[in-house]
């Protein structure tokens, strides 16, 4: 089952970018805004169906309270990501997704710290292996090696076409991979069923909807008073926001009960999702890729391979 929802997990979110970037209307002003309503409502309504479909009973304050770096997370996910779609705006797809994804190597080392300051595990090799850790070593090489070839690309197409300089522009996915990092370690810790504390995937699914929808909610009341009119979230032209919006979303879904199962090989992995975001832009948005691109992303594939290989082993 970890393979499924790894699987669907990076088909996913592979498109995501794709859908995000359609969407970016760099002449709107509040089109980030716009990107997090609708954002929230995809949120809730997959909330809503997790509070039907559940045979086990919910209480929003205990899970809430007992899981309260979860119920913090969401908060600053919806704040972050509301913040980091502008990188949509100045970045192409296949700059924006590898950069942002550049930390989760690095911060599955830090959970691992973690699960040892809280006894969890009782040494590193109860997690990790020679396949797992070259596998890491591989990612995070392969994506750092790609952000510094996409960073000068940014600045040379930047300055070509007068926008803001490649540096400036960065700013937003970088601050998306701190947040990235930072769900990598709530995660790991509240939803890992073996050497986390076993929190309930609907849970955090549930807890998270409900807190993004209600800042979506704030987020709608603004664009609508500022435009002086009822702000429309399910329109036409908003069709790319929430195509990008299901995708993202659900693959979250999958997401948790992929760390659930294991938490130390599942973010290394998906880290690779922006090779095949890099990949389908070049096909369906005709963004052109380089040699040294192809070479990251090759890099990248053979640590995903060792991960595989890593857990199948441990």
């Amino acid at each position: 089952m970890w393979i499924l929802f790894l699987v669907l997990t990076i088909s996913l979110w592979s498109v995501t970018s794709i859908f995000y970037k359609k969407g970016a209307n760099k002449d709107d002003r509040y089109i980030h805004l716009k990107f997090s309503i609708v954002t929230g409502i995809v949120f809730l309504l997959i909330a809503i169906i997790y509070l039907i479909i559940r045979d086990e009973s919910f209480s929003i304050w205990k899970s809430m309270i007992r899981f309260w770096p979860v119920t913090a997370f969401g908060i600053i996910y919806a704040i972050t990501n509301t913040i980091t779609f502008k990188g949509y705006i100045y970045n192409k797809s296949s700059i924006n997704a590898p950069i942002e994804n550049t930390a989760n190597g690095s911060y599955v080392i830090l959970l691992i710290i973690l699960f040892l300051v809280f006894g969890r595990i009782e040494s590193i090799w109860d997690v990790v292996n020679g396949f797992k850790i070259a596998g890491v070593v591989c990612i995070f090489i392969g994506l750092l090696m790609l952000g510094i070839v996409q960073h000068n690309i940014a600045k040379k197409e930047h300055k070509k076409e007068n926008f803001k300089a490649g540096a400036t522009a960065l700013i937003f996915p970088i601050v998306f991979s701190l947040m990235d990092g930072l769900e990598t370690i709530v995660s790991g810790l509240c939803l890992d069923s073996k050497f986390g504390f076993g929190m309930s995937e609907g849970d955090a699914i549930i807890i998270l909807g409900l807190e993004y929808a209600v800042i979506a909610l704030g987020l709608w009341i603004f664009v609508s008073i500022k435009q002086k009119k009822v702000y429309n979230p399910i329109c036409k032209s908003n069709a790319p926001l929430l195509a990008g919006s299901l995708c993202d979303n659900v693959g979250i879904v999958c997401y948790a009960y992929a760390m659930a199962i294991d938490s130390v090989s599942t973010d290394p992995i998906l880290a690779v999702y922006p090779v095949i975001t890099v990949l389908l832009s070049k096909i369906l948005l005709h963004e052109k890729l380089t040699a040294k691109q192809y070479i990251c992303i090759f890099i990248m594939i053979l640590g995903s391979v060792m991960m595989v290989i890593g857990h199948s082993t441990l």
